[in-house]
């Protein structure tokens, strides 16, 4: 009866676990411990992000990681529709001043050694996603009426004449109007050669522009400098920021 208790005992503990058995395990060790056991186990198996408690850890910084954690495993696995739930639950749980600057420094152990959580690309796109995902009102009401615009503007001069006499009227030539998605990170990369370009003109006065145009005032999604009716031209060199 003994030798058949201690077989049963041992049954019991290499019996395959779910992996919310597993995490139940984790969240009692140690705080060190169990971020580091945490992470193992996501990395091998990113699919359990599904069964990660929201307080997992009971003080605030393990919490964070572990939405950090949950958010990575998802790309990992491929889920792209759970990231941004995710990304919006961290948002409105811990705000997102500070969250960007606490995963752009987060190292965590990889197959190779110590390695960074995100690397630059998928940091970009928490970035935005956190910004869509916890805009205001007043935000979401500006995305719903404007688009935004890049441009490389400088300004140049046209001769002009009044009552005969001839005078420099200056004006902003507009390279090219290009609508940017501020949520894409493949629309943000034109902004990125836009400021190539501009540098590339070799003059200081070369310069990358952004604009919130009204949706039923303009909404192409492409135009060149010669397409832009003066009416619109005077609108965006009042109201143009630098990119």
């Amino acid at each position: 009866m003994k030798a058949k208790k201690v077989f049963e005992n041992i049954n019991d503990i290499l019996k395959p676990k779910s992996s919310g058995e597993i995490f139940n395990l984790i969240k009692n060790l140690p705080k060190e411990e169990k971020i580091k056991e945490a992470w193992k186990f996501l990395r091998n198996y990113p699919s359990a992000f599904h069964d990660v408690e929201n307080n997992f850890g009971g003080d605030e910084e393990t919490n964070i990681l572990m939405v950090l954690f949950k958010i990575k495993a998802a790309m990992l696995s491929g889920k792209k529709e759970k990231i941004n739930v995710f990304i919006k639950e961290m948002g409105e749980r811990f705000g997102k001043t500070d969250l960007i600057s606490f995963a752009k420094n987060l190292y965590v152990s990889g197959y190779r050694g110590d390695e960074l959580l995100f690397n630059d690309k998928e940091l970009q796109q928490l970035q935005i996603s956190l910004y869509k995902e916890t805009r205001t009102e007043e935000e979401e009401l500006r995305d719903e009426l404007y688009n935004i615009y890049a441009f490389v503007g400088s300004y140049k001069y046209n001769d002009v004449e009044i009552n005969g006499e001839k005078y420099h009227k200056k004006y902003l030539d507009i390279e090219n109007l290009v609508k940017i998605n501020k949520y894409d990170t493949s629309s943000l990369n034109n902004v990125n050669m836009m400021k190539i370009r501009a540098r590339s003109q070799g003059a200081l006065d070369y310069i990358v522009y952004g604009i919130y145009i009204p949706k039923y005032e303009w909404d192409k999604d492409y135009a060149y400098n010669d397409e832009i009716p003066n009416k619109l031209r005077k609108f965006i060199d009042e109201n143009k920021f630098k990119f």
